[in-house]
């Protein structure tokens, strides 16, 4: 078999935990590359394979550094996949500096080949890179929500775009994260502890923030009652005069007194109308005065007619005094 039987948690994650074979291993020396490549091919062909096949005789190559130094690549990736990510890892940072040839840095390469040609261990080494990367822009202030979650479905989230998110699934995770108690250092611990943060800041907020202030609604109450009782009181406009006392000299000849006695009762004002009662003291308004009233004399109203409309009337002969 060329390709390790990798180990899977029931949501389809990379089980990163050492075996119970992996603790009780004991290192043994460091050898050569040859050495390496040689011991290799004979496991291949004394367990009926073909060692021809490439990624066969890379599975058998054993590791050469580290506290499983003397397993072969396969039987690391099967009992502890997460201290190979954290080699390969580790080893590519290295390689972006560093040309070396030596034999340990030859069989570091071997492994970064090997490992990354399975798709679950590429793809979580992937992420795990740009967590680290994404790891360094947090510590600088006020970046911290540019961490990836690291976990779970949502793992290339940033931990600012998962709380923030509006989707229903992403809600819900983070609301089950704020329930679980997480290893401490964890990337579970690291995204607890920014939820937390933000939910701290949001409730601080939203305490600060001052409620909206509460409409009026009797704004235009006063005003529209003010204007019905201002309605109320006012009078009808007064007939004019003139047309009047040209009725009353269109008729018949009459003498002066009961000329004097039409002409006083033509002047003489109308009655107000009584003013209606007002409902409340806001709506109360102060009443118009009447005008004074003048008693008129017989030689006004004599001199009135005679100098206005009367004297042309008198100048036409249609009225006889």
């Amino acid at each position: 078999m060329s390709f390790a039987n990798l180990k899977m948690t029931p949501s389809h994650q990379l089980v990163l935990r050492a075996s119970d074979a992996a603790v009780a291993f004991t290192a043994a020396r460091a050898k050569k590359p040859e050495e390496v490549e040689k011991e290799a091919r004979a496991r291949v062909v004394s367990g009926g394979g073909d060692p021809g096949n490439p990624m066969l005789v890379l599975g058998c190559h054993s590791i050469q550094l580290g506290k499983y130094r003397g397993q072969i690549f396969r039987w690391l990736l099967e009992n502890d996949a997460g201290y190979a990510c954290h080699v390969v890892a580790s080893h590519q940072r290295e390689r972006e500096t560093s040309a070396s040839d030596s034999p340990l840095m030859a069989n570091k390469d071997s492994l970064a080949r090997y490992s990354c040609a399975h798709p679950a261990f590429a793809e979580h080494l992937k992420v795990r890179r740009a967590q680290e990367e994404a790891r360094a822009r947090a510590t600088l202030p006020g970046r911290g929500g540019e961490a990836l979650v690291g976990i779970g479905l949502f793992k290339e989230d940033t931990l600012k775009d998962l709380y923030d998110s509006k989707e229903k699934e992403r809600q819900n995770y983070v609301k089950w994260l704020r329930r679980k108690t997480p290893q401490p250092g964890s990337a579970m611990d690291v995204a607890m502890k920014y939820i937390w943060g933000r939910d701290k800041e949001r409730s601080a907020a939203a305490a600060a923030t001052p409620p909206p202030p509460a409409s009026s609604s009797t704004s235009s109450g006063p005003s529209t009652s003010t204007s019905k009782a201002a309605a109320s009181t006012v009078l009808p406009p007064r007939q004019p005069t003139a047309p009047n006392f040209s009725a009353l000299v269109r008729g018949r000849p009459m003498g002066p007194g009961e000329l004097q006695a039409r002409i006083r009762k033509l002047m003489t004002p109308p009655a107000r109308p009584a003013v209606p009662a007002v409902s409340s003291v806001r709506d109360q308004r102060p009443s118009v005065p009447p005008p004074p009233t003048t008693e008129v004399t017989d030689e006004e109203l004599v001199r009135r007619v005679t100098d206005g409309e009367m004297g042309n009337w008198h100048h036409s002969g249609r009225v006889a005094l």
